[in-house]
């Protein structure tokens, strides 16, 4: 089935096109932004990243953004160990999502003569998506 990347800048107008896509497509559009904020406060990627980056968890669980920031956007390699912690976890969950959308839509009725037009493609929605994201997802 296909599957519909859309991605562009902050202000680039995704957030328009998705609109109208799901307004006049019938798309179900999922957002990755949504997605990985999910993921990133779930309990086995919050335990992920406690542990790799110590004294960023709170008393209630959560991950002191504060601190961890201030962890890996001073030190690229700490960026790119917590990226290698986030990613993958997202990209799963986004591939579950898309998987999941397309398991929902209803297929196309068995005629004899005519054959109803294929169900919408899901969009999956990013700020940026990369070679590693499409080669996951796709």
């Amino acid at each position: 089935m296909l599957r519909i990347g859309l991605t562009g800048p902050t202000g680039s107008g995704k957030s328009t096109v998705t609109a109208l896509m799901r307004r006049w497509g019938g798309i179900e559009i999922l957002d990755a932004d949504t997605i990985a904020h999910g993921v990133n406060n779930s309990p086995a990627c919050t335990a992920a990243i406690a542990a790799a980056f110590p004294g960023t968890r709170l008393p209630d669980g959560t991950i002191d953004r504060k601190a961890l920031g201030a962890i890996v956007f001073s030190r690229p390699e700490e960026l790119s160990r917590l990226v290698g912690i986030t990613f993958p976890l997202i990209l799963a969950e986004c591939e579950a999502r898309m998987d999941a959308a397309e398991a929902a839509s209803p297929a196309a009725a068995p005629s004899s003569r005519w054959t109803a037009p294929p169900s919408p493609p899901p969009c999956l929605k990013a700020a940026a998506i990369n070679s590693a994201m499409l080669l996951s997802v796709w």
